[in-house]
Parts: C-alpha cells; sequence; structure tokens
C-alpha cells in the first residue's frame, strides 16, 4: 500500500544518505589532493622531497576515504532489495567516478614520485664516477714521466714511477669496476618506472657507461 511504499522510500533513501555521507569527504579529498600533484606534474626534474611527501600523505588521504566509502556501500548493498537497492545502485555510480577521478591522480602522483626517485638515483652514480676521474687523473699525472721518457729521470726515479703509475692503475681498474655495477644497478631500477620519466635517467646512465668505456685508454 502507499504507506508501505513511502516507508520503504524513505528507508532507502536515509540508507543512499549514509552512504553518500561518507562518499562526499572522499570526492572532496581527492579534488585536494589532485589540486596538489597537479603542480607537481609540471616541474622539471625533481620537485622537492616535501613537497612530494605531503602529496603523498594528500594521496593516501583520499584513498582511505574512498576505501571506507566503497566497503559502506557494499555493507548497505549486502541486503538491499527493491527501491533500496535501485537507489544505492546510482549511489555506486558516484563511487565509481570518485575510484576513476583517484586513480587518474594517483596515476599523476606516480610519475611525480618515479621523477623524484629517478632524479635521487643520479648523486649516488656521480660520486662513483667522480672516484674514477680522480683515480684516472692521478695515474696519468704519476706516469706521464715516464710516458714522455724524460732524460732528467733517474732509472730509480723512472721505476718508481712505474711501480706507483700500477698501483694508480689498479685503483682507477677498482673505482671503474664499482661505478660499472652502480650503473647497472640503476638501469635495473629504472626499468620499473614508466617510459616518460625514466627516458632522462637512461640517457644519463648511458652516457656515464660510454664515459667509463673510455676512461681507461689513456
Amino acid at each position: 500500500n502507499a504507506k508501505a511504499e513511502f516507508r520503504l522510500r524513505a528507508a532507502a533513501k536515509v540508507m543512499c544518505s549514509e552512504v553518500i555521507a561518507k562518499l562526499e569527504p572522499a570526492e572532496i579529498e581527492i579534488e585536494r589532493a589532485a589540486n596538489v600533484v597537479a603542480p607537481l606534474q609540471e616541474v622539471s626534474g625533481s620537485a622537492g622531497a616535501e613537497p612530494v611527501k605531503q602529496a603523498e600523505e594528500i594521496v593516501q588521504l583520499a584513498s582511505d576515504k574512498v576505501s571506507v566509502a566503497q566497503k559502506f556501500l557494499e555493507m548497505r548493498q549486502r541486503n538491499a532489495t527493491g527501491v533500496a537497492k535501485a537507489c544505492l545502485s546510482e549511489v555506486e555510480v558516484r563511487v565509481k567516478a570518485a575510484t576513476k577521478r583517484l586513480d587518474e591522480v594517483r596515476s599523476g602522483f606516480r610519475q611525480v614520485h618515479e621523477r623524484q626517485t629517478c632524479t635521487s638515483l643520479l648523486p649516488e652514480v656521480g660520486e662513483k664516477m667522480h672516484a674514477v676521474n680522480m683515480a684516472v687523473n692521478k695515474a696519468q699525472m704519476v706516469l706521464a714521466p715516464c710516458l714522455a721518457e724524460s732524460p732528467d729521470m733517474s732509472v730509480d726515479d723512472r721505476l718508481q714511477a712505474i711501480k706507483e703509475g700500477d698501483e694508480s692503475m689498479k685503483v682507477a681498474n677498482k673505482a671503474t669496476s664499482a661505478a660499472k655495477i652502480i650503473i647497472a644497478m640503476k638501469m635495473v631500477e629504472v626499468k620499473r618506472f614508466t617510459a616518460d620519466v625514466a627516458q632522462e635517467v637512461v640517457k644519463q646512465l648511458q652516457d656515464y657507461q660510454r664515459q667509463l668505456e673510455g676512461s681507461l685508454k689513456m
């Protein structure tokens, strides 16, 4: 009858309102996250550790709120029938739209986070390359008089220079090996990132590899 129908519709409305009450804070947090992530995507290179950390926290908060809304909806749908089920189906469309929007924001943040991580990979490699350059330069400096066959060098001085040069070359070879290892490790690490983000880092790592190939060609 009319009274029963009214009560069913009223109960369905209350049920849907409860789900929407869980969903609306999630929608707000999603847009807040989007507004934080979007400017970071425009930054060339690293956006900075602190802004990325803050963005990560906001994205996570949005994710948590969407999860709460989804679980609450599923719980209400479990035993819903008739009018209530139809009403919840309409709310479900809105939940799915929020989830899709969240996925877009997450994807944008992933790029920001990957760019931050990729940028942090290079200083460590740079330190190894610096060690290679220092070791090679020292070896060249030590061996230069011998290679020039300076007439002012005594036999003993020449032998000492060769000995020191040999030790310097060992250090240079060790530094080069360490650099090759770290570059190979970083190449593997970069492969799990999206191509657009990793492209610049891969290019720099390849440049380092070429430098190493010629570092000991003296």
